[in-house]
């Protein structure tokens, strides 16, 4: 499936690079099923899978938020936590859930253009 996943991807980075087109996405997750906590020694790219949003922490601070895109474009995600980082987001947590705020946009070199919210684990598409 996997490899099934990446060819997908390598078409449509193709078409895009020749017709400068946006594809539509094909499927949108509508949560976030698991999140997992891990400090940064722990956290590795295999704890990364479709509907994982995986929360780095150094001590009691919060890091990144690391997730694969929602769209299903299968490009990986990592967003700083750090106020000190520009751009950051805020992370709350309750109730055993995440709420990340701004929305997220994904952009910038070969960035899919997926646009969402993280409110309680559920994404709401912009």
């Amino acid at each position: 499936m996997n490899l099934l996943r990446a060819f997908t991807h390598f078409l449509q980075s193709i078409y895009r690079r020749l017709f400068k087109a946006e594809i539509k996405h094909t499927k949108h997750l509508g949560a976030f099923d698991k999140v997992i906590v891990r400090s940064t020694r722990e956290a590795t790219d295999d704890l990364l899978e479709m509907g994982t949003l995986l929360i780095v922490k150094d001590g009691t601070f919060y890091k990144w938020a690391r997730f694969q895109c929602p769209c299903g474009c299968g490009q990986k995600q990592v967003i700083s936590l750090q106020s000190n980082h520009n751009p950051h987001w805020s992370i709350y947590e309750r109730n055993g859930t995440i709420t990340l705020q701004p929305s997220v946009h994904v952009n910038g070199q070969g960035g899919c253009g997926a646009h969402f919210f993280v409110r309680n684990n559920k994404i709401d598409w912009v």
